[in-house]
């Protein structure tokens, strides 16, 4: 099974995590690419092991249906799962996603 993690736009996850560091580190300075290091550093390379893949919402089509959008662009298949997250700028949501090939997610809210 394929976890998919669908994150708001970069520019939103760059804010986050900025600002998370800055919570933790006052003061030291995050760079440019804090949040790619972030990612690479917590999901890293997908393997057989465990695959988690991280798509920012602007990566995706604008169809409107997460379930064909992640078939189509990214290649999941039947059984996979996409964990949605939204951020408002203050907190976050999240809805889980069982990928169906054919037909509509089963989706519970988390």
């Amino acid at each position: 099974m394929v976890r998919f993690y669908v994150l708001p736009p970069l520019e939103h996850f760059e804010h986050a995590v900025a600002r998370f560091l800055n919570d933790w580190l006052p003061g030291l300075p995050a760079g440019p690419d804090a949040a790619r290091r972030f990612l690479e550093a917590v999901v890293g390379e997908p393997n057989d092991d465990s695959a988690a893949y991280v798509v920012h919402r602007e990566h995706l089509p604008d169809s409107g249906d997460l379930n064909a959008d992640l078939i189509e662009g990214f290649g999941a298949d039947d059984g996979d799962e996409a964990i949605e997250i939204s951020w408002d700028g203050h907190k976050t949501g999240m809805k889980r996603h069982r990928i169906r090939a054919m037909g509509i997610p089963e989706c519970r809210r988390g």
